[in-house]
């Protein structure tokens, strides 16, 4: 989007399915990098800088950086593959 979230097609629905709920650690790997990131319920639940998942308005997760351009920092681009799993 405009603020450089990155706006993914997995839904809610999808989450649950696989047993991810709010608070809970994801593991979310985009190209050769995978990162452990929480998924929160507002941008205060981290520092400003550091990457987080969010469920955006549309009811689809977001990554985001609180205060920064996701898409820009993590070099993601439109198509770019998503894949995450519940961290253990």
């Amino acid at each position: 989007d405009d603020f450089g979230n990155i706006i993914t097609n997995i839904t809610t629905k999808n989450l649950q399915e696989i047993g991810i709920t709010e608070g809970d650690t994801i593991n979310v790997k985009i190209g050769e990098k995978t990162m452990k990131l929480k998924l929160c319920t507002s941008y205060a639940e981290v520092l400003p800088k550091q990457p987080l998942t969010i469920i955006g308005s549309g009811e689809t997760l977001e990554i985001s950086i609180n205060q920064g351009n996701a898409a820009k920092t993590l070099q993601i681009t439109i198509g770019s593959k998503i894949t995450l799993w519940k961290q253990q």
